[in-house]
């Protein structure tokens, strides 16, 4: 009840074809690899011509944290939200995106996103939140940037509460969850990002996802800065 169901939905439709559950779950997890790299694809010739874009698609497919993802933590449901979440970005970013008060696309997109992976949905209603906002910054957009903060907010939370059919059982019964059985084998205080302190006072969790990934994924962020601001047309489409 408290995992997002989507994944499980569509994995039970796919095995009244597939000949068992492990098949239909692959056929599935094979789809998402197919739409992550579509929705890729459209993001990044946004931006870039088609040689560029095609190199990113196949860095978007052989992803290694998704590689480790599906492989070695089996968080099947956290790997296939990440073609949700590109698809996300792709609409956020999109031509005329926000041109109304609801972007249904927008909606649709965040309302998948959390019923795959609500953790992930989370992150992204954070982080996107920030680019509407940023936006305002560039005084020449006026009462468009402040179109846009209101449309964005409107629409996620329109995406929301087209998630409710899950959410609303899950917050409902959320009284049932005793979190104090969580961290008897798991301590999310040795898994953050970078640990220093942390790592002094409860050790190390997951090498690779805290200094590895997020080297790359840092280098990533920078080298992105850099070439958004070299370019003028991208800074525009940024904020």
């Amino acid at each position: 009840l408290y995992y997002s169901p989507l994944l499980f939905l569509a994995t039970g439709i796919m095995r009244m074809v597939a000949s068992s559950t492990w098949e239909a779950m692959r056929v599935v997890f094979v789809i998402s690899t197919f739409f992550g790299c579509l929705y890729g694809w459209k993001l990044l010739r946004l931006f870039m011509d088609e040689t560029f874009a095609l190199a990113g698609v196949l860095a978007v497919a052989w992803s290694p944290y998704i590689f480790m993802l599906f492989y070695y933590t089996d968080n099947f449901a956290g790997a296939s939200s990440f073609a949700v979440l590109v698809a996300l970005t792709y609409y956020v970013l999109r031509p005329n995106a926000f041109a109304h008060l609801i972007d249904v696309p927008v909606s649709v997109a965040v309302a998948v996103l959390v019923m795959t992976h609500i953790v992930s949905a989370l992150m992204a209603l954070i982080c996107f939140s920030a680019i509407p906002v940023l936006r305002l910054r560039r005084s020449h957009l006026g009462l468009q940037g402040s179109w846009e903060v209101v449309s964005w907010f409107a629409t996620a939370a329109c995406g929301l509460a087209l998630s409710m059919v899950y959410l609303l059982p899950a917050l409902w019964l959320l009284p049932l969850i005793h979190s104090g059985a969580w961290t008897t084998l798991y301590l999310p205080w040795n898994a953050f990002i970078f640990p220093t302190f942390t790592y002094l006072a409860f050790g190390m969790g997951w090498p690779t996802v805290q200094w590895t990934v997020p080297v790359i994924a840092l280098s990533g962020v920078v080298f992105s800065t850099w070439y958004a601001a070299t370019r003028e047309s991208l800074a525009d489409g940024l904020g």
